[in-house]
């Protein structure tokens, strides 16, 4: 009688729980479920092999600005990567990673530099979430590869997670973020409310000691011209935020935004100009998920006409 009992519990239990597994991933990722598909987004980006024919590098502002999908949709015969990291800086190493996600076999192949006063400085230089996910085994690699649709699909609802679907903001003073991850590259983000001026204070502290540096300027246009000679097309252009931020870095970073500009284009580098607060920001320095769609088809129109273009 006892088996019969636990046979008809079972029958009964398992497909509640796979009722409610299936709804929270359709519709309420938890925090736990966001750890994991974020280790997994980064573990992919970092490992992944194979070849694009538009990559964008650049910082956290890259990362969540540009989404490859939206891209795409302007882009129609492109595929495109965001090979954006966190405090990620442009320098060689990140330049020839860039060129090995290339597609070898696209006759005009496209890199996209999202600047940023902080990608050029030498805490940037040292790509520490790079190397973070470089380091990993292949075991864990693996593990969080594959098994991690398992692991989002068991994570428990928390307050937060119902916060958000109900897109209630709650009453109490720190902020939640949302970061949904997509394999391509991209993590759509936003604050439950937006709060412009989240990013002041670590925008007045991180320029410290740690201003732009004249060598990675160098390096970045010496790149730009290796490239444009050997027939890669290079789009440039300073990352949007807000006017507030980018004030900051005017005055603390020591980034000369025009100097740069006019170097890049001697170098061969096609340059987009991009008002500071044209999109929308969450935390005033990173592009909301909505910001970042709209950026997005902007920018691939400026690079679509430019390939349209009878002379390229």
């Amino acid at each position: 009688m006892s088996k019969e009992r636990t046979a008809f519990t079972f029958i009964i239990v398992l497909p509640l729980i796979m009722l409610i597994g299936s709804f929270k991933m359709a519709r309420l990722p938890s925090p736990k479920a966001q750890h994991w598909e974020e280790t997994r987004f980064w573990m992919l980006k970092t490992h992944r092999t194979d070849t694009f024919d538009v990559v964008l590098i650049g910082d956290s502002r890259m990362y969540q600005g540009l989404s490859p999908a939206a891209m795409q949709t302007v882009l129609k015969n492109s595929s495109v990567l965001n090979l954006g990291y966190l405090s990620g800086g442009l320098n060689p190493e990140i330049y020839a990673l860039a060129e090995q996600r290339l597609s070898p076999t696209n006759s005009q192949p496209v890199i996209v530099l999202g600047i940023t006063p902080l990608a050029l400085t030498p805490l940037a230089e040292q790509n520490a979430q790079y190397h973070q996910y470089l380091g990993k085994s292949r075991l864990e690699r693996y593990f969080m590869t594959h098994l991690t649709p398992v692991l989002v699909f068991f994570a428990p609802i928390t307050p937060e997670t119902l916060f958000e679907y109900l897109q209630i903001v709650p009453t109490r003073e720190e902020n939640i973020m949302i970061q949904k991850y997509h394999d391509d590259g991209w993590s759509a983000s936003h604050y439950l409310k937006d709060d412009p001026n989240a990013s002041w204070l670590t925008y007045h502290n991180i320029f410290i000691d740690n201003q732009v540096s004249e060598e990675l300027v160098q390096e970045l246009i010496a790149q730009t011209k290796t490239w444009t000679q050997a027939d890669i097309l290079v789009f440039g252009f300073r990352f949007p935020s807000t006017e507030q931020i980018a004030t900051i870095e005017d005055e603390q970073s020591g980034f000369d935004e025009a100097a740069l500009k006019a170097a890049f284009v001697k170098s061969g580098g096609i340059w987009i100009n991009v008002p500071a607060s044209a999109y929308r920001s969450y935390d005033g320095s990173h592009l909301h998920k909505a910001g970042a769609l709209e950026f997005s088809v902007d920018l691939a129109k400026h690079i679509q006409e430019y390939l349209d273009t009878p002379a390229n």
